[in-house]
């Protein structure tokens, strides 16, 4: 499948409605933060590409953020709070998907 004058956000949309990313430092702590944001995504049945980005590079298009973060569609909706597999459910009952 091709599309044409789209932007990279747009060809990535076309797969997944919605794109999760976890940002962190690539610690153990974070890492299992992703892990379980993996886990709620596939229990709640949503379609979205997860990613766990440790680039600083990639992070710093968010602004001055507190880690580890979930960034939801572009939209930074947790900063600075290391979740539990049952923070992780909590937070994903209070999102709209």
């Amino acid at each position: 499948m091709y599309l044409i004058n789209t932007s990279y956000k747009d060809n990535i949309m076309a797969y997944h409605e919605h794109i999760i990313k976890v940002l962190g430092a690539g610690c153990e702590s974070c890492h299992s933060m992703y892990d379980a944001v993996l886990k709620e995504v596939e229990v709640r049945g949503i379609d979205a590409e997860v990613k766990y980005i440790t680039n600083l590079a990639d992070m710093v298009i968010y602004g001055y953020i507190g880690l580890p973060a979930i960034v939801i569609d572009e939209q930074v909706k947790s900063k600075a709070k290391i979740m539990s597999e049952e923070e992780v459910h909590q937070f994903f009952e209070e999102q709209d998907f």
